[in-house]
């Protein structure tokens, strides 16, 4: 089971995703960000030895700075545009929601209103730098 769709996420697990962002901590880093996610459960009073997902993330956003974030989501979107024109059709981008089972994260509604979302210029495809600076509220570059 993803662990999005669980919503938590184990130490093991955890170590995995982070070796596939543009953050690679150290030992001492990766078990101070262990120690502050626990902190973060317990405060919440929750007992479970898995993390959440959303603090997981959340934890995660704030210890990569901006550049990397913006870096991670459009490198991210650069797997689909197979011509390298900058943007994808936003039909592909919906049918790789769905076989990959992302539609069992997300409902129908939730998806349509993203694919809303990334047609900035209302033309059927996702120009995806322009959608990854609107979703992360910046400006233009």
């Amino acid at each position: 089971m993803s662990i999005f769709k669980r919503g938590s996420i184990n130490d093991n697990e955890l170590e995995e995703y982070i070796k596939q962002t543009s953050y690679q901590p150290t030992k001492e880093e990766f078990e101070q960000l262990l120690r502050e996610l626990k902190a973060d459960r317990e405060s919440k009073g929750l007992d479970s030895k898995d993390h959440q997902v959303d603090d997981f993330v959340d934890l995660l956003y704030k210890k990569m700075d901006d550049t990397d974030i913006d870096y991670e989501f459009i490198e991210a979107f650069k797997i689909f545009d197979k011509n390298g024109t900058g943007s994808i059709p936003i039909s592909e981008f919906k049918n790789t929601i769905i076989n990959d089972k992302l539609e069992d994260t997300f409902n129908e509604q939730q998806i349509e209103e993203l694919l809303k979302l990334a047609d900035i210029k209302n033309d059927g495809l996702i120009h995806y730098e322009k959608f990854v600076n609107k979703i992360l509220n910046k400006k233009e570059k």
